[in-house]
């Protein structure tokens, strides 16, 4: 199990447990780069997407709408 997820000391339920989320890298791009060509390019994606912008060792996005938000990008700390 993933240290972020074992120290939780709270009822945990992630985007990733709900099948709505994906952590990934993409090669010879940093994570903020990533980012930032998803805040460039928001408007082509279907659905809303959340990003967690404090992540510098992998991109996260996933598509959790908080209820009552219409926002396109929502960008949180994880």
């Amino acid at each position: 199990m993933c240290e972020i997820v074992k120290n939780k000391k709270d009822v945990y339920i992630s985007a990733h447990m709900l099948g709505m989320a994906i952590d990934f890298n993409v090669a010879d791009l940093s994570t903020e780069e990533v980012y930032e060509a998803i805040r460039n390019n928001i408007n082509a994606f279907e659905y809303p997407i959340r990003i967690e912008s404090n992540s510098t060792t992998w991109a996260h996005c996933d598509c959790y709408q908080p209820n009552g938000s219409e926002a396109r990008l929502i960008e949180f700390k994880g």
